[in-house]
């Protein structure tokens, strides 16, 4: 009966530092989670006033867009349209200067090729025409 008797006692003692060592761990994930609850609420709040002024700098920009439009007047926005339709028009004026620039830059590189020949042809003339005119000034190789 003994031994029955100190086996209880060595369980009871197990059982007891077990369940110690169950109840730190729970008071140690119970403050690890209130932390993390606080941490929540306070990311939370952020997040909202982070909202709340990302809604209130777009408010204020459409309400200063809207602003601005009203306030200008029929002909300042004729102008304005006219003066985009003009920087349009010489744009597009330029380019077509540049595209013909690159046609005639083309024509010549062109014609310079197929005058290059003639040009060695014509060169060869002179040089026989001025043998035949001055004989002495011939070269010999």
């Amino acid at each position: 009966m003994r031994q029955f008797n100190e086996i209880l006692e060595e369980l009871e003692e197990n059982n007891k530092a077990i369940f110690t060592e169950l109840q730190d761990r729970l008071i140690t994930l119970s403050a690890l989670l209130k932390t993390l609850k606080e941490s929540v609420s306070k990311e939370k709040i952020l997040w909202q006033e982070e909202l709340k002024e990302t809604i209130d700098l777009e408010h204020k920009l459409s309400h200063n867009k809207r602003h601005k439009s009203y306030h200008l007047s029929e002909d300042a926005l004729k102008l304005e349209m006219e003066k985009e339709i003009a920087m349009n028009l010489y744009k597009q004026k330029i380019m077509e200067a540049e595209s013909m620039c690159n046609v005639e830059l083309f024509k010549i590189k062109t014609s310079i090729e197929t005058l290059i020949p003639l040009q060695l042809l014509i060169n060869d003339w002179n040089i026989k025409n001025s043998e035949v005119e001055n004989p002495n000034n011939c070269k010999t190789d």
